[in-house]
Formats: structure tokens, C-alpha cells, sequence
């Protein structure tokens, strides 16, 4: 490609880039476009944002109840425990240890000593009275002098939740409420329709007692691994492969357990998604913008147009150069400007051969007066004086030779008629008989021809 074809390839390309169709693509559909974008991802943010708080608020009131509702139920269990501590146990306990049975607690009672020395038990909590988790709790029970919980999860299938009741000579009552009993299934319903969450409920060491997680979130073990909550709150974390969850959790008391609940902010900010909701919003926001941008195209056009305006405004004064330098905007403008430097510069052409055709005519008649004059001096004149002359010879030879003297106005009247005819030879010239009949164009002489002459009188 040689270079004077890559110049006009790029005239060419520079020539539509000025072009009203680019810049109006260029100052309006474009920043329109942008605009629109940047509105999306400003209502989506926006959105994910509003739904994400109101989640968050909704599951807090949740997760808040749903723990009120298992701690009152522990709750209820010791204050059932404390009473029946109270009446089994006097503040005079008798030498032989009560007789304990299953009637009052499904799960089994247990009375052990101060130092975990089991007293007494009923028949359905031989299966945990005598191990290390009752023994434990009943020397914190004697120590703090308030009732204690743990947790059993020895046994996965049958977990329970150990109460101690303090009794007199710093003894324990204990009992074992199943997990089951507490209806922890309950909890599920905080994440009901929600496929992206997930519920937990962890002891005071952070055991896991019970989770449900149809999405698989919690496989990730180290998604709570830093989620220490001390009372109610909610937290955002990330698992390994960077998802972020939003976690709420509220602490059951008793006996001092956590709830958690996690969802994906993904699946939230999704929620409720409407474009019905942000279309007057939106709509008010393009329209400022398409104002904006229709604003600026407008400049760009009619600035240019009104310097071009005033431009031609000198020329029609007579500054023919006013038009020539070129002016801003777009290519449409200055192709106006260019055919308006043509017409100026063709006006200069014209009024150059206006006045050369003026200096012309009044040349010719300068001329014709010339003529006009010679003619009159040399023709008109000159008989007029002759014609005195012999009207005096007449006049004189009157007196004495009335003869001669007729014969000399005779001659006279000869001499009139020629002054009258060249007189008619002169007029004639001045306005020739065929200009009236024909007018002036047919009058003129054609190239080649001869002028016709002028008729005699």
C-alpha cells in the first residue's frame, strides 16, 4: 500500500470520525451505553446490599427466637430438676441415700457427692452416671454452687444434655435430657426454602450437636474456624474457594450453647431481584444523562454553526477571505464552510467582471460622446453656418438683383434639405430603426455576419 493511498485512507477514516454520525454515536448512544451499564451495576450492588441487610435482619430475629425457644425449654427442665433437688434432698439429708427413679425424667436421675462418688441412680441413667462427663459436672456444680450443663456425645446416636442441680452437703442432682427431646429439627426451618444454607447448633466447646446442610456449606471445616461468638451477632466469612457467607448466631442459654446460621450472599443478592423496582430511578437517571449528552452533541454543532454564521455575515460585507480558514465541529460543517468559501471566491470572480464590464461601458461611452460630438461639430454645425452664409448673400442680393436673389434661396432650401437629412443620418445612428423592431438581443450581430444596415428614411 503506498503512502498516498494510506493518507486518503486516513482522510477518509478522520473525514467519518467528524462526521455527525460518529459524533453523535460518539456523544450520545455511546455515554448512553456506559451510563446504562454503570446504572446496572450500580442497582445490582445497591440491591445486594438491601437485600443482604434485610436477610441479615430477618435471620437475626430468627436465629434469636429459635435460641429463646431452646433455652427456655432447658430452662424449664432445671427448674424441674432444682425443685425436685430442694425436696429429695433437705438441707438435713438423711444417712441412706433417696430412692431415684424415671417417673419424673425420661432420661434417668443421678446423686453423686462432691467428689463425683455416685450416691444413687436411677435405672435409666446407668448408661451415663457413672462416667467422666457426670463426675466432671458435678465438681463445677459444687465449686459454683449454681446449676452446670455439659454435653454427652459419647454416644452419637443417643447424645444428651447433662443438667446438674446443687443439693445439700454439696451434692448433685443430675439428669440426661436427650437431644431429641429439644426438637432441634425446629432450627431447620430458619433456612427452610433456602437451598444455600445451612443451620448449626455447637456446645460450649464448639462440638458440632446438631447441623442441617442440604447445600453441603458446612463440609468446609474451616468456615467457622475463627467464629468465636460470645453472645448474638452476625459476621461475614469465606470458605477456601472464596465464596462469602453471611453467619448469624445467638447464643442459648442455657446452657450456653451456639446457634449459627450461614447463607451464600450470592444466593441472597439474587433474592427478590425486580426491575420494576428501580425503573423510575433508573428512567430519571438516563433521561440527566441523555440530556447531558444530547447537550454536548449540540454544542459541538452549533457553536460551529453560528461562527460559520458570523463569517458569513463578512462576506456579504465584502470580506471574501472571512470564509477560507476553517472552523470546528463536525465534517458536515466544514464541507458547508468549504462550498461557502467556493461561492465567496466565484462573488469575487463576478464582481471582478462587473467592473471590468462597467470601466468597458463607460468607455464606449466616452467614446460615442466623442462621436456624438465630432459629428454634431463637424456635419451640423459646420451646414448650419453655411446655411447663414447663404441667407445673407440672399438677403443682400434681394435689394438690388431680386433675381440672384431668388436663385440663392432657392439653393438655400437645397442646402436645408441636406442638413436635414444628415441631421436623420445622425439620429438614426443613435437609435437604429431595426433596435425598435427587433430589440436589442435579435439586434446584435451574429459571429460571421454582417451588421445589417440601417433602413434610409
Amino acid at each position: 500500500m503506498t503512502r498516498e493511498t494510506a493518507d486518503r485512507r486516513l482522510r477518509r477514516v478522520s473525514r467519518f470520525l467528524r462526521g455527525l454520525r460518529a459524533q453523535l454515536l460518539l456523544w450520545t448512544i455511546l455515554p448512553l451505553a456506559i451510563m446504562l451499564v454503570a446504572l446496572s451495576l450500580v442497582g445490582i450492588a445497591r440491591h445486594r446490599q438491601a437485600m443482604t441487610s434485610l436477610v441479615e435482619e430477618r435471620d437475626r430475629g430468627l436465629t434469636t427466637a429459635e435460641a429463646n425457644r431452646l433455652g427456655r425449654e432447658v430452662a424449664q427442665q432445671t427448674a424441674r430438676l432444682t425443685r425436685l433437688a430442694v425436696t429429695l434432698l433437705p438441707a438435713d439429708p438423711p444417712a441412706a441415700p433417696p430412692s431415684l427413679s424415671d417417673d419424673t425424667f425420661a432420661g434417668g436421675l443421678a446423686l453423686l457427692d462432691a467428689q463425683g462418688v455416685l450416691l444413687a441412680v436411677s435405672p435409666a441413667a446407668r448408661a451415663w452416671a457413672a462416667g467422666d462427663t457426670a463426675r466432671i459436672l458435678t465438681a463445677r456444680t459444687a465449686a459454683l454452687g449454681k446449676p452446670q450443663y455439659d454435653t454427652d456425645l459419647s454416644d452419637l446416636q443417643a447424645a444428651r444434655l447433662l443438667i446438674a442441680a446443687p443439693a445439700a452437703g454439696g451434692q448433685s442432682l443430675i439428669t440426661a435430657l436427650p437431644i431429641a427431646a429439644l426438637n432441634l429439627d425446629e432450627s431447620n426451618l430458619l433456612v427452610q426454602g433456602e437451598p444455600h444454607s445451612a443451620v448449626l447448633i455447637t456446645d460450649q466447646t464448639g462440638r458440632r450437636i446438631h447441623y442441617h446442610d442440604p447445600a453441603g456449606l458446612i463440609s468446609d471445616a474451616g468456615i467457622f474456624a475463627d467464629l468465636s461468638p460470645a453472645d448474638s451477632g452476625s459476621t461475614y466469612v469465606r470458605d477456601r474457594g472464596g465464596r462469602e457467607f453471611l453467619v448469624l448466631y445467638a447464643r442459648i442459654e442455657p446452657p450456653g450453647w451456639t446457634l449459627i446460621a450461614a447463607e451464600d450472599v450470592r444466593a441472597i443478592a439474587t433474592m427478590g431481584m425486580s426491575v420494576v423496582e428501580i425503573l423510575p430511578l433508573a428512567l430519571l437517571f438516563v433521561a440527566v444523562v441523555a440530556l447531558l449528552a444530547v447537550s454536548l452533541g449540540v454544542l459541538n454543532v452549533v457553536r460551529p454553526l453560528q461562527e460559520l454564521a458570523r463569517r458569513a455575515a463578512r462576506v456579504a460585507w465584502g470580506d471574501f477571505d472571512a470564509i477560507a480558514q476553517p472552523v470546528d465541529g463536525v465534517q458536515e460543517i466544514d464541507d458547508l464552510r468549504v462550498t461557502l468559501d467556493q461561492m465567496a471566491k466565484r462573488m469575487r470572480a463576478y464582481q471582478r467582471g462587473m467592473r471590468d464590464y462597467l470601466t468597458t461601458i463607460t468607455q464606449g461611452q466616452e467614446a460615442e460622446r466623442h462621436r456624438l460630438a465630432h459629428e454634431l461639430h463637424d456635419v451640423a454645425i459646420q451646414g448650419l453656418i453655411a446655411l447663414k452664409q447663404r441667407g445673407q448673400m440672399a438677403l443682400n442680393a434681394l435689394a438690388h438683383d431680386p433675381g440672384r436673389a431668388a436663385a440663392r434661396l432657392q439653393e438655400l432650401n437645397g442646402l436645408i434639405d441636406e442638413e436635414i437629412a444628415s441631421l436623420r443620418r445622425i439620429v438614426g445612428d443613435l437609435r437604429p430603426i431595426y433596435l425598435e423592431e427587433l430589440g436589442f438581443v435579435p439586434a446584435l450581430p451574429k459571429p460571421g455576419l454582417r451588421s445589417p444596415s440601417p433602413p434610409t428614411a
